[in-house]
């Protein structure tokens, strides 16, 4: 079309025609006694005119065409964006969900698999981002091809749903990981806790439950303030409402195991500190009672010293005169007595 319209003769014909036509209409005004000058200027008029009707058609013919392959050019390109956001689609984006739904539930494996999909979701989230943009564009798409355009259109609403339902389940699997990580980040919180409570329990023989180190039982208290505190029953039900809202049960089986280890756990520690401090309490009074008791018994025995009487052993001689020419010796004796008394 561009040669058509940039042809030489074209070109000077409809710079010059008209000029030379206003000239030669003007010049036949003065020979008006000759009919064949008028009619013959009459029919170049009508010739002229005949050919700018005739280029204006076919420039305008020109442009639609041109329309209609640039539409056409647009919705060949678009259709290609489309198929190749719909192959990552159903390649790489239904791999990896279809990874998520076969992951062993560990601590390890739900991390490594929550930073891998971040870097996946990242990717989806820019490629959905590219989808609604050609989406908008195919929007304005225009042209009178309607057979195209419309199965253009068929096919640009059949992508515009397979891409949100696409996104929205990347955009579920997203939250439910994450929802995933938080529950057994918390479940590993309370089996830490667990354990290390277990660990001061299992070093405790029966009879050293019942009154056991002072630096022990701080232990036991200190592990159970952590689970009443960080693990109370608000916690636990926040935590009940994520696991409800997993479309996997598991979540569910998972807090209901840290329910149960938490209980059990707490209700042991309870009892076994309240019989430690009740042994406690009954040892304090037996020692205060024997304090009492050594007490008074060192203060009668220092008062049976200071009561007890003087001892008293008397003993009199009396003895007979002894004469040399004596042969016997009368001696009167009194009797001895020996007194000693005590009170008790």
């Amino acid at each position: 079309m561009k040669t058509v319209l940039n042809d030489t003769q074209l070109v000077s014909l409809q710079r010059e025609g008209g000029a030379t036509l206003a000239r030669l209409r003007k010049e036949a005004s003065h020979l008006s006694f000759s009919e064949d000058v008028r009619n013959t200027v009459d029919s170049a008029v009508a010739l002229y005119n005949q050919m700018e009707e005739k280029v204006h058609a076919l420039v305008t013919k020109s442009n639609k065409s041109l329309e209609q392959l640039e539409s056409l050019l647009k919705i060949r390109e678009l259709e290609s964006e489309f198929n190749k956001l719909s192959c990552w689609m159903d390649g790489e984006g239904a791999n990896q969900l279809h990874q998520l739904g076969i992951l062993e539930w560990s601590l390890e494996n739900i991390e490594r698999a929550h930073q891998q999909f971040t870097e996946f979701f990242n990717q989806a989230r820019a490629h959905y981002s590219s989808g609604i943009t050609l989406i908008k564009e195919a929007a304005e798409v225009k042209g009178s091809l309607f057979s195209e355009r419309e199965n253009f259109m068929e096919f640009k609403s059949i992508f515009q749903t397979k891409l949100t339902d696409f996104y929205t389940r990347v955009e579920r699997q997203k939250v439910e990981l994450d929802t995933l990580l938080d529950l057994y980040g918390f479940c590993e919180k309370i089996n830490n806790v667990i354990f290390d409570c277990n660990h001061h329990l299992t070093h405790l023989e029966l009879d050293e439950r019942k009154c056991m180190s002072p630096e022990t039982l701080k232990s036991l208290e200190s592990c159970l303030q952590k689970l009443t505190a960080e693990f109370s029953a608000e916690r636990f039900q926040e935590m009940k409402g994520q696991a409800y809202a997993m479309s996997s049960c598991k979540g569910l089986a998972l807090w209901n195991e840290a329910w149960l280890k938490c209980q059990e756990t707490k209700q042991l520690l309870e009892e076994t500190v309240e019989k430690s401090k009740e042994a406690q309490q009954v040892d304090k009074t037996c020692a205060s009672q024997e304090e009492e008791s050594s007490s008074l018994l060192s203060k009668d025995l220092v008062s049976v010293d200071l009561e007890e009487e003087p001892h008293f052993c008397t003993k009199d001689y009396k003895a007979g005169l002894f004469s040399k020419d004596s042969t016997s010796v009368d001696m009167e004796e009194e009797p001895h007595f020996c007194t000693k008394d005590y009170k008790a």
